[in-house]
């Protein structure tokens, strides 16, 4: 299930490459939700286009993922019993603008190749895969959008596995315009926050909402570790000035959020 976000170029050649994948088995199908405008999130789009599918598998990704060739076997080898989602990992495409990087590195630092395949607590819903039975029986977790996170505690605590796995690669190339991720950011930092805010006592709440640009800071740093332990240092120094934008309106959004509550 592709989604293509407003203001995202039409996915040609996203299209061709996970096609070139699907042509391996038959009965395997493409599903494209496009967004009608800015404020149709990439989750909303991901739950219509689950609630539009047939397969016992459904594979989530974006309009900017380019699968490398192995993609769609290594989704079913990682599928073991018990395993309800496996995850893959997220390289850059090879011509990456300051921007590319800065997106990038904002969203998948954590799935930069190497790292050993292993069960996960969660895993990036833009190169993912579902056990259809699995995420049914948790349709009320992803009936306003199939948010990753929260359907993913959700089928762990009903006793599933999540698998993440280095053999599953799409790489990320050019994505939306600056303005239009900034917006992201914001919106998924409101949600977030909104969504985890019934964890905490007002006061805990007040001192999260409080504490935003901390939060931003430590976000930083720990993106930067991950550049630089998987030998793209250059990216990261590339990502400036924008990474700390988006990292600085995600905390914010998610202040918001938590002031807001559920």
């Amino acid at each position: 299930m592709m989604a293509v976000p407003r203001g995202m170029a039409e996915p040609v050649q996203a299209r061709e490459a996970f096609e070139r994948e699907l042509e391996r088995a038959e009965g395997d199908e493409l599903l494209v939700e496009r967004g009608e405008d800015a404020s149709v999130l990439v989750p909303r789009l991901w739950a219509r286009g689950i609630e539009h599918s047939r397969g016992e598998i459904v594979a989530l990704t974006l309009s900017s993922m380019i699968p490398e060739e192995g993609w769609r076997g290594a989704i079913f080898d990682a599928m073991a019993d018990g395993v309800a989602g496996v995850g893959g990992a997220i390289e850059p495409a090879g011509e990456m603008r300051a921007l590319d990087w800065a997106i990038h590195l904002c969203r998948y630092s954590g799935y930069l190749l190497p790292f050993e395949e292993r069960d996960a607590e969660d895993v990036a819903g833009d190169n993912a895969a579902y056990r259809r039975g699995a995420i049914d029986v948790v349709r009320d977790a992803w009936a306003d959008g199939f948010w990753e996170t929260e359907v993913d505690a959700r089928l762990l605590g009903n006793g599933w596995r999540l698998r993440l796995t280095p053999r599953m690669v799409a790489r990320q190339g050019a994505s939306v315009s600056f303005l239009s991720f900034c917006k992201n950011r914001l919106l998924h930092g409101f949600r977030s926050g909104r969504e985890r805010a019934g964890r905490f006592t007002p006061a805990g709440r007040l001192a999260r909402a409080v504490l935003w640009p901390a939060t931003a800071a430590v976000m930083l740093s720990r993106v930067g570790r991950h550049a630089a332990s998987r030998g793209r240092s250059e990216g990261f120094r590339r990502a400036f000035p924008h990474l700390p934008v988006f990292l600085l309106l995600w905390t914010a959004g998610e202040a918001a959020g938590y002031l807001r509550g559920r």
